[in-house]
C-alpha cells in the first residue's frame, strides 16, 4: 500500500469533517476530493526532515479545503435568489460591516483586513507594524468588541 493509499481516508475524513462544521454540508463530496487532490499534492512535495507525513498531510488538505470552501461562499454570495451560508468573518451583512468599519481606526481596518480578507497571520501582521502579535490580537479583539456594539 503505498503512501497516498494508506492516507486516503484521513484525507477524506478530515475535508468532510471541515464542510460539515463550516456549514456546508452540501459540498461534503467535493471537499472530500478536494483533499484528496491536496493529499496527492502532499506526497509530491513531503520532507521527512520536517516532521511526519501525516502532519505535512493534514497541512495540506486542512489549507486547500478551507480556500476551496471559502471561494464557493463567495461564489453562493454572487448567486442572486439563493440562500447565503454565514459568512467566515464576525460581521454578517454588508450592511454592518460598513457600520462596523466605520467605528475602527484606519489601523483595525488594516489589521481587518490582513486577518479576514489577505488571510495572514497574527505574526506576519505583527512584523509588519512592528508590535508583539499580543498587541495584534488586542487590537483585533477590541475593534471587534466595537464593531459589534455598533451593529446592535
Amino acid at each position: 500500500m503505498d503512501t497516498f493509499d494508506a492516507h486516503e481516508p484521513f484525507a477524506v475524513a478530515l475535508a468532510s469533517l471541515l464542510a460539515r462544521r463550516s456549514g456546508a454540508a452540501h459540498l461534503t463530496d467535493d471537499a472530500a476530493q478536494v483533499g484528496r487532490l491536496a493529499l496527492w499534492e502532499a506526497t509530491l512535495t513531503y520532507n521527512p526532515r520536517r516532521g511526519t507525513f501525516k502532519t505535512w498531510a493534514g497541512t495540506h488538505v486542512i489549507s486547500a479545503v478551507t480556500r476551496y470552501l471559502r471561494g464557493e461562499r463567495q461564489q453562493e454570495a454572487l448567486r442572486p435568489g439563493q440562500a447565503v451560508a454565514a459568512p467566515s468573518c464576525p460581521v454578517e451583512t454588508a450592511d454592518l460591516a460598513q457600520a462596523a468599519l466605520k467605528v475602527m481606526t484606519a489601523r483595525e481596518r488594516g489589521i481587518m483586513r490582513a486577518f479576514y480578507w489577505e488571510h495572514r497571520s497574527g505574526a506576519a501582521v505583527a512584523a509588519e507594524l512592528q508590535v508583539t502579535v499580543r498587541r495584534v490580537a488586542q487590537v483585533k479583539r477590541e475593534a471587534l468588541a466595537r464593531a459589534r456594539g455598533a451593529a446592535k
